[in-house]
C-alpha cells in the first residue's frame, strides 16, 4: 500500500474554512401521511490535520461510521485529489463488531457504484495547488442503517494513482472512527490513525400501510355485469387491468410508503353477466266468467183425474163382441174368422144368461 503523503499545514485555517464540527441534519421524517424521500446529510466527516491517502492497486480500504439517525442509505461521499486516474470499484457497506471486526458480506442492498465529479467541490477550497473532486457513491436499493449502530464503508482501488483526502487523529481522535486497510493478497485488517472524508446522506424510512381489498357486487339483473370498486387508501395506488370478463387489480405503495408484509396486492374478479332466459314467461289460465244456468220451461201435466168406479155391473164380454174387436184390428183375411167367432162369443153369452136367470129362479123358490 502507499503510506500516507505528506501533512498539509495551516490545520487551523482549514478547520475553520471547511467548518470541521460534524454536523447532522436530522431532517423531517416526513409529513403525517408518508415520509419525505428527500435525502437528508446525516453527518459530514472532515477530520483535523488534513493529508492524503493513496491505497495501492488491489488494497481495499474500510472507513467506520456510525449513523446518527434510523434510514435509508441513499448516498456517500469521499474526496480525491485528483479529476483524473482510475476510479474505485465494489464500495460496500459492512457492519462492524465491538472488536471493530468486519464482516465478510455487506449489508442488504449495501452495494453501490461510485462516480467521480469532473469538477471540484465549491464547498471545500483547495489545499495548496489541490482541490477536492467528490466521489459519490450511490446506493440504488437504498440500505437501511440504524442510528448507533457501527458501519464500515469499503473499498477496492483499482490502481495506485489516486489519493483521497484523509484527516489524522494524532490527539485523541476516536480510534473506532479510523480507518483500516487490507492489501491486494492480504487477509487481515491494518489499522490507521487517520479518518478518510466522507458525508453520509439518507432518506427517512417509509411509512408502512397495509392494502384493503377492493369491493365486489354481484349484479342481480341479467344481461348487466357485475363491479368492482377501488379503495382509497392514502400511500397505495390501486390499477385494474381486463381481459376479458377478467378484472385484475394490482396495489403498490407511494413513495414514501412502504407495504406491510402481510399484505395481498392482487386480486382477480370475474365480472360476467349472467344471460337472461329465453323461456317465455308462464301465461295464467284464461278463466271465462260463470253463466248461471238457464232453467228448463216448466211443464205443466194436466191433474190426472181418478178412474171412476161405476156401479154399474160389468157387462159380460161375449165372445161375439171379442170377436168384433179383433175384427177392428186385424187384417181382412181375417175376416170370416173373426166373424165367426164373434157368434160363438154371442151364443156363450146368452147361454149364460140364461142359466143365471135359471138360477135365480130356483132361488126364489
Amino acid at each position: 500500500m502507499r503510506k500516507v503523503h505528506s501533512t498539509r499545514g495551516r490545520l487551523a485555517a482549514i478547520a475553520v474554512a471547511l467548518g470541521l464540527t460534524t454536523a447532522m441534519v436530522t431532517g423531517a421524517a416526513g409529513a403525517a401521511m408518508a415520509a419525505d424521500m428527500t435525502p437528508y446529510q446525516d453527518q459530514r466527516a472532515i477530520p483535523d490535520q488534513l493529508t492524503s491517502w493513496m491505497p495501492g492497486a488491489g488494497t481495499v480500504s474500510a472507513q467506520p461510521f456510525v449513523p446518527q439517525t434510523t434510514g435509508l442509505a441513499s448516498s456517500m461521499t469521499i474526496w480525491s485529489f485528483q479529476q483524473n486516474g482510475a476510479n474505485i470499484v465494489d464500495p460496500e457497506i459492512h457492519t462492524m463488531d465491538a472488536s471493530n471486526d468486519v464482516s465478510a458480506d455487506p449489508i442488504p442492498n449495501g452495494t453501490g457504484t461510485a462516480t467521480v465529479s469532473s469538477t471540484p467541490d465549491p464547498s471545500l477550497p483547495a489545499s495548496g495547488t489541490d482541490d477536492f473532486y467528490p466521489v459519490t457513491i450511490t446506493f440504488p436499493n437504498a440500505p437501511e442503517l440504524t442510528a448507533g449502530s457501527s458501519y464500515v464503508l469499503t473499498f477496492t482501488s483499482q490502481a495506485g494513482d489516486r489519493s483521497y483526502a484523509l484527516g489524522l487523529s494524532w490527539f485523541g481522535g476516536d480510534p473506532e472512527t479510523y480507518m483500516q486497510y487490507k492489501d491486494a493478497g492480504q487477509t487481515d485488517w491494518a489499522g490507521n490513525s487517520g479518518v478518510i472524508w466522507f458525508e453520509l446522506n439518507m432518506t427517512a424510512l417509509p411509512d408502512t400501510v397495509a392494502t384493503i381489498a377492493p369491493s365486489f357486487t354481484k349484479s342481480t339483473t341479467c344481461d348487466v355485469e357485475s363491479t368492482v370498486t377501488l379503495p382509497q387508501v392514502a400511500g397505495v395506488t390501486y390499477a385494474q387491468t381486463r381481459v376479458g370478463s377478467t378484472v385484475t387489480v394490482t396495489a403498490t405503495a407511494d413513495t414514501g410508503y412502504v407495504l406491510d408484509a402481510a399484505s395481498e396486492t392482487s386480486w382477480t374478479f370475474d365480472v360476467a353477466a349472467d344471460a337472461c332466459s329465453t323461456v317465455p314467461p308462464t301465461v295464467p289460465p284464461t278463466v271465462s266468467p260463470t253463466v248461471p244456468p238457464t232453467n228448463p220451461p216448466t211443464t205443466t201435466n194436466p191433474p190426472t183425474t181418478p178412474p171412476t168406479t161405476s156401479t154399474t155391473p160389468a157387462t159380460a164380454v161375449t165372445p161375439a163382441a171379442s170377436a168384433a174387436s179383433l175384427a177392428v184390428t186385424g187384417g181382412t183375411s181375417q175376416l170370416p174368422v173373426i166373424i165367426a167367432a164373434g157368434v160363438l162369443l154371442l151364443a156363450g153369452a146368452a147361454a149364460l144368461v140364461v142359466r143365471r136367470r135359471r138360477r135365480a129362479t130356483d132361488a126364489s123358490d
